[in-house]
């Protein structure tokens, strides 16, 4: 029996989604579990990506999600992985 597909490759902006979603997730944590306001230059740049960071977070789920339906919902797009990481950030921003 032949296999006429090809197997699934991840792109560029998929994995670079997902990075981003990564690193939204350590930076609420990050503000969350540790003393930011400790040194006051750390709690400048936290204030100042602030914003930046919560349009991202609200966004990047949206996005994530229209780029899976176009891959038509495949399990081993870095998409998926991006959208269920911002969700439980979401989930633990507002419930945590």
């Amino acid at each position: 029996m032949k296999n006429d597909s090809a197997p699934f490759k991840n792109t560029t902006l998929s994995k670079v989604l997902f990075i981003i979603s990564i690193v939204m997730f350590v930076y609420w944590i990050s503000g969350r579990w540790i003393d930011i306001y400790k040194y006051d230059i750390v709690g400048a740049i936290f204030e100042i990506l602030w914003i930046f960071m919560i349009l991202g977070l609200l966004a990047l789920p949206v996005v994530s999600m229209l780029l899976l339906m176009k891959e038509k919902f495949t399990f081993r797009s870095l998409h998926f992985y991006t959208s269920v990481i911002a969700a439980i950030t979401l989930l633990l921003l507002f419930f945590g």
